[in-house]
């Protein structure tokens, strides 16, 4: 690959970290594994890899791998099913429908440093990509910037191949978005 403007770095060669959030509607995955070596992660978050129908998620997590994409399972899943005990669930979940990078977060809820070792080591010993994301989904619930900073460290610890700083869809009043999405 020749290089240009628009060459960046990062670990798939160009364009640096990115992630896409896949919320399960029509896609065309043929154009969007066209844009592959710029996309990291095709995220499928909420807990839509839990109540959606498996052979319908199931293939579309094979689409994506056989479009060169990586699929993951986003962090909410795992957080709820964490807080109820029920890891080892999500586990089977992330493996029998084939994705290929799992997400730890504490957006939803605060998960403990025993189970995010645990994802973290579940992530390394099956070869999955992890991505940790650091922040709050709520707007009242925001870190301060030396929580922030404290939850930084706590995710470099994990080893992960890529953290983000929560900022929701929208960019609004979360993480270092202010309420007009202004930093």
């Amino acid at each position: 690959m020749n290089s240009s403007v628009y060459d960046v770095g990062g670990p798939r060669g160009v364009g640096g970290l990115s992630m896409v959030i896949d919320r399960l509607g029509p896609i065309d995955i043929g154009v969007l594994g066209a844009f592959r070596e710029y996309i990291n992660v095709v995220k499928i978050g909420w807990t839509l890899p839990l109540v959606a129908d498996r052979k319908f998620m199931g293939a579309r997590v094979s689409a994506m791998t056989g479009a060169g994409l990586r699929p993951g399972m986003g962090g909410t899943a795992l957080e709820i099913l964490a807080q109820k005990g029920r890891l080892d669930a999500g586990f089977e979940v992330v493996l029998q429908l084939g994705f290929r990078a799992v997400e730890i977060s504490s957006g939803i809820t605060e998960m403990s440093s025993y189970d995010r070792k645990r994802i973290a080591e579940f992530a390394r010993s099956n070869g999955l990509y992890l991505s940790v994301e650091v922040g709050k989904k709520r707007e009242r619930e925001q870190l301060s910037l030396n929580e922030t900073l404290e939850a930084l460290n706590r995710a470099a610890d994990l080893e992960p191949d890529m953290v983000v700083l929560e900022g929701r869809e929208t960019g609004l009043g979360v993480g270092i978005f202010d309420e007009r999405g202004g930093t």
